[in-house]
């Protein structure tokens, strides 16, 4: 499936609509946004859901990594909208700051760049849109290059790759900072960041008190990194009970295993209509049945597909939608 490509502000004000009276309604006072809504593609484009997703392809591989423990881990990023070329993808290495460019999706072949990123990442979960990469990191690991210090463990960073500087930066105070609150994969990854025909999304354990805690979905500027007001899952304490999650037109994903080749994909939430339910789509970690230790799952709203990080491998999904 193609996927067509439209401003973010107008899919977040159409997938927010509860009818099609109110499209009417608001199309009487915008012929432009009338053309939008009444077109084909736009109609295709209204509340899709994932229906299927494919085995794994292996189409690269990440760099060596530099410390033989994290071997294996790892981020790989490609750009949303395609900035620097259809081909062109980044990785970093878990807990690493060198962000290897490559303008191949081959196997093994050598980074034709590396960027120095101002801190150390944290987790696997990261974003690249129109040359800006959203990752997390610790403060304490900022290079030297970078004299600001901050309180927070946690930073949510927005890097413009272009002119190599931080573009924005915001303490995550909101999250919480613990094994027990993390994906069950582990690696850090305390916070989730995802992109979609909708924008930038933070999902993350907030801690309550002593011994509450929920699962939280936030809306975040790409420019100044504000969050909105955050959405609440219901009866969800912590990310740890899932291994993986990925979110597509705005319904999140949540899969159950990390480490079986084969899983399923057992809760979506879906953002528009603030609505859970439970799921069964089967879920390849791996394309036959060898070891999976899959640390990263991550979707692309320019090519409609799903990529992951597999014990250096890194493999493509194609989805099939209702």
């Amino acid at each position: 499936m193609e996927v067509p490509t439209l401003p973010e502000e107008i899919y977040y004000l159409i997938f927010t609509f509860t009818t099609w009276q109110q499209v009417g309604r608001l199309a009487c006072c915008n012929r432009m946004f009338h053309r939008l809504a009444s077109a084909p593609a736009l109609k295709q484009l209204l509340a899709p859901q994932v229906a299927s997703v494919s085995k794994p392809e292996k189409i690269a591989t990440m760099p060596p990594a530099s410390n033989v423990m994290y071997a294996g881990y790892g981020t790989f990023v490609r750009d949303s909208e395609h900035v620097g070329g259809p081909d062109k993808w980044y990785a970093v290495e878990a807990y690493g700051d060198s962000l290897r460019s490559y303008d191949q999706l081959l196997p093994n072949i050598a980074p034709t760049g590396t960027i120095r990123l101002p801190f150390k990442i944290h987790g696997t979960s990261a974003v690249l849109r129109s040359g800006i990469f959203y990752y997390c990191a610790r403060s304490a690991t900022r290079n030297r290059s970078y004299s600001k210090k901050f309180d927070s463990p946690v930073r949510l960073i927005a890097f413009d790759l272009r002119n190599n500087r931080i573009a924005a930066e915001r303490e995550l105070i909101e999250a919480a900072y613990d094994n027990d609150y993390s994906l069950a994969w582990g690696g850090c990854t305390y916070v989730q960041l995802c992109l979609d025909e909708l924008g930038l999304w933070m999902i993350y354990t907030a801690e309550l008190s002593t011994d509450r805690s929920e699962v939280r979905i936030t809306r975040i500027d790409p420019v100044t990194l504000e969050p909105n007001e955050p959405q609440c899952l219901h009866g969800i304490p912590s990310l740890a009970g899932y291994g993986l999650l990925f979110m597509v037109y705005g319904v999140v994903y949540f899969v159950h295993k990390y480490n079986l080749p084969m899983t399923q994909v057992i809760l979506e939430y879906d953002v528009k209509t603030r609505q859970q339910i439970s799921a069964s789509i089967p879920f390849y970690n791996s394309a036959d049945d060898s070891s999976s230790y899959n640390c990263m799952v991550s979707y692309n709203h320019f090519d409609g597909c799903l990529y992951s990080v597999n014990q250096n491998a890194i493999n493509r999904y194609t989805l099939t939608f209702n």
